[in-house]
């Protein structure tokens, strides 16, 4: 991204400006990319700009918060203190709040390289003006300090006399870039975009899918879509609850006529949960970011969803354009690529060359190893509840009755899990839903495949207590294939 700062001359003026702006933002945008090299000596110019503009600016809270710590950083390192990024990055946060006070009020007009329209721009905020350029057309106003002139150009080298009356020069790619910087994606989001461009893609390039997996974290670690007899699609995504896999199951089906096998694989205490009604932060979340979005309708969540997760703020850009837009659209594109692809598998998850396999359970003492797992199974232990179980089997039962209108065949599957987990899992958490599982069988024709406490598998298998490591997984999609 390219800056053009024009000083502007003469006394201090009372009004921001965006002299003012262009100097603070330029600090702003180094920080956001983490620019190491270059925010020092931002910060050394946006401190000697703000000295000349002192008087006019002082009376600001909000600059003031800007300028009170600028400057004692500014002495540290004058005096010989090494002062890097990390210093700097504290000014983030009241550099963005400086910056939403002055873009008010200034007037903002962004021009489009010949070869971009509108339409190709999605995001553009309304109150934006927008112009196309036409070859050399040469009718952009001087930019004075009471607007701002953006230009969106794919080629920024070939803009001629053009470019001097131009603020900020940038690319569609940073311009996403920028977007990512503020919303940047984290596992959840990954979630999101796998799952979504799972189920989508059955309407096209998927639709011979004849198996679709579905389930949690354990179906995500265990099961290998090349290893089924036939063509699969997995559906599983941690933190899934059984309404929100069912609710994907069913999607998948009526995307894909084709489908006539559906395969549930979770640990028991999937069976006692309901993400609508859990405590858990990190349930909402997952069901704010991953499922709703994507699958909509909360069982009975009557709370306030949160915001989309926020890392950074770019003030200026985003008076532009709206950043929220702009990252669902990269988002649309990953879920696209994300289709053909199994899901993210670490490097540490998959068998070494020369055989070791270095996690950590493998080289503890048993004790130890019972110790850790105690803790580990603490979640899943407390998820037991009774009731979401009851409403979970009844929400099961409904969807088995649709599948045998549809000649859709239905198996449950229980992952294997290490000596170790097995030893701590709550025994009422294990008993009640094979009892449940086992009487609904009685009502409904399903298979029920459970390797809880399988000796096939053994701790080279896994990859942490109850998930499968890439080894296991080729043990577990092999059975599994067998058995339908």
């Amino acid at each position: 991204m390219l800056y053009n700062i024009r000083i502007r001359m003469g006394e201090a003026v009372a009004m921001t400006g965006k002299s003012d702006i262009l100097f603070t933002y330029q600090l702003l945008d180094a920080l956001n990319r983490g620019d190491g090299r270059g925010a020092p000596a931002y910060a050394r110019a946006l401190l000697d700009w703000y000295m000349d503009d002192y008087d006019a600016l002082s009376g600001q809270s909000a600059f003031m918060a800007v300028f009170t710590p600028l400057a004692a950083l500014q002495a540290r390192a004058i005096s010989g203190e090494q002062v890097g990024i990390r210093e700097y990055v504290s000014l983030r946060e009241p550099l963005a709040a400086l910056l939403e006070g002055w873009i008010k009020s200034i007037r903002l007009r962004l021009f489009l390289q010949n070869g971009l329209s509108p339409a190709a721009v999605p995001g553009v905020r309304d109150g934006v003006s927008v112009t196309v350029l036409r070859g050399k057309d040469t009718a952009i106003p001087e930019a004075g300090e009471d607007r701002l002139h953006i230009l969106l150009a794919e080629k920024p080298g070939a803009l001629g006399d053009t470019a001097g009356k131009i603020d900020i020069i940038l690319t569609p790619g940073e311009l996403s870039e920028r977007a990512r910087l503020c919303f940047a994606a984290d596992n959840l989001d990954y979630d999101r975009c796998y799952l979504a461009g799972k189920l989508k893609s059955l309407s096209g390039p998927r639709n011979e899918t004849a198996i679709v997996l579905g389930g949690a974290s354990q179906g995500v670690a265990g099961l290998h879509e090349d290893r089924m007899p036939r063509p699969a699609l997995n559906l599983a995504v941690p933190g899934a609850d059984p309404y929100y896999t069912v609710l994907a199951l069913e999607n998948a089906r009526k995307a894909c006529k084709n489908i006539d096998t559906a395969v549930i694989a979770a640990g028991y205490d999937f069976w006692h949960t309901d993400l609508s009604d859990s405590p858990a932060p990190a349930d909402l979340a997952a069901l704010a970011r991953v499922f709703h979005p994507v699958l909509h309708g909360p069982r009975r969540f009557k709370g306030e969803l949160p915001p989309p997760r926020r890392i950074g703020n770019d003030p200026v850009l985003e008076a532009f354009f709206d950043f929220a837009h702009l990252r669902e659209r990269e988002y649309g594109r990953l879920a696209a690529q994300l289709a053909a692809l199994p899901y993210y598998n670490a490097a540490y998850n998959v068998r070494p060359v020369d055989g070791s396999l270095p996690y950590p359970f493998r080289v503890m003492t048993d004790d130890e190893n019972n110790a850790a797992a105690h803790r580990y199974a603490e979640n899943p232990n407390a998820r037991h509840d009774p009731a979401h179980l009851d409403e979970n089997i009844r929400l099961f039962a409904d969807f088995l009755a649709r599948m045998e209108k549809r000649r859709v065949r239905v198996t449950v599957l229980i992952p294997p899990a290490t000596r170790f987990y097995r030893a701590q899992l709550a025994p009422k958490l294990r008993d009640s839903v094979r009892k449940a599982l086992g009487e609904l069988r009685v009502r409904h024709e399903f298979s029920f495949l459970d390797l809880f406490d399988s000796a096939a598998f053994d701790d080279a298998d896994f990859q942490d207590f109850d998930h499968l490591s890439d080894m296991g997984a080729e043990k577990l999609s092999a059975t599994v294939g067998e058995a339908l």
